[in-house]
């Protein structure tokens, strides 16, 4: 596990912040309960130059397992935005939904894809 919400992680992303201007029921649990969700692997797209698309995979207990992204631009004038991507009841649901790219949104590169499984595998 990378840690829990009430943390700053190694890689300097903020995952579950506030409440984003159109918050789905996904998010609003995730906001609601963000000391409680862990973070079990996230991964970023290097290749980019002045923009940003960061993927994580959470989970909260009782609720299961999230893909959240996390995307923006630096230039001109900065922006983020984050949400979940889809939601699975186990792990092995994000595994294969991750390695098939059966998830709507950015579509990581293969070297992200393979970083994502394991530290999945490892958790």
């Amino acid at each position: 596990m990378i840690g829990t919400t009430e943390k700053k992680f190694a890689k300097d992303h903020d995952w579950v912040g506030s409440y984003a201007t159109s918050v789905g029921a996904d998010e609003k649990i995730l906001c609601d309960n963000r000391d409680k969700v862990q973070i079990l692997a996230e991964v970023s797209d290097d290749s980019l130059s002045y923009e940003f698309d960061v993927m994580a995979i959470c989970f909260l207990r009782g609720q299961g397992y999230f893909i959240c992204q996390a995307s923006g631009c630096s230039c001109p004038s900065p922006s983020e935005t984050w949400g979940v991507v889809k939601r699975f009841k186990t792990r092995k649901q994000v595994m294969k939904a991750i390695e098939d790219g059966e998830y709507q949104g950015y579509t990581l590169p293969s070297y992200a894809v393979e970083d994502l499984r394991t530290q999945l595998l490892d958790e």
